[in-house]
C-alpha cells in the first residue's frame, strides 16, 4: 500500500513539474474575454464561474456585482477591450500561472486590467485581477 502511495505522489509531482498543469494561453484568453463580454453586457449572475474558489471566498458574488455596478456608474459602460500581453508568472497557489493584460475602454476612460489565470482542478480560473488607469 505504501508503494502505491509513493508512486502516486511521484506521478503527481511529475505532472506538475512537467507543466501538465500550466494554463494554456488560448484557453486563458477565452476565459478572460468571456468575463469581459459578461461585464460589458452587465451580466453579473455567473461571475463566480470565472474565478477560483479562493477568490470567490474572498469576494462573494454580491460584492463583485456591487463593485462592477459602481464602476459602471462612475466610468460608464464598457465600450471595448483589447488584448495587450501575456506572460508566464511565478507560481501562484503552488501552480504555474499566466498573466494576461487588457486595455478596457469605458465611456470616460481606459483602464489596464491584469488577470492572473491558473489551472484549478483542470479548469482555467482567474485567481487575481488588478485594474489601473492607463497613462
Amino acid at each position: 500500500m505504501k508503494k502505491i502511495t509513493v508512486i502516486a505522489l511521484l506521478f503527481i509531482s511529475l505532472c506538475i513539474g512537467c507543466g501538465w498543469n500550466k494554463p494554456e494561453p488560448a484557453k486563458a484568453k477565452e476565459l478572460v474575454e468571456k468575463l469581459l463580454v459578461d461585464l460589458k453586457a452587465e451580466n453579473y449572475q455567473n461571475l463566480n464561474q470565472y474565478y477560483t474558489d479562493t477568490f470567490n471566498d474572498s469576494e462573494p458574488l454580491d460584492k463583485k456585482t456591487e463593485k462592477y455596478k459602481k464602476m459602471k456608474d462612475k466610468l460608464g459602460a464598457i465600450e471595448s477591450y483589447g488584448f495587450v500581453d501575456s506572460k508566464e508568472s511565478n507560481k501562484v497557489e503552488d501552480l504555474p500561472a499566466l498573466n494576461l493584460t487588457y486595455n478596457v475602454k469605458f465611456a470616460t476612460m481606459t483602464l489596464v486590467y491584469s488577470f492572473v489565470v491558473i489551472k484549478d482542478e483542470g479548469k482555467h480560473k482567474i485567481t487575481f485581477q488588478n485594474m489601473e488607469t492607463k497613462n
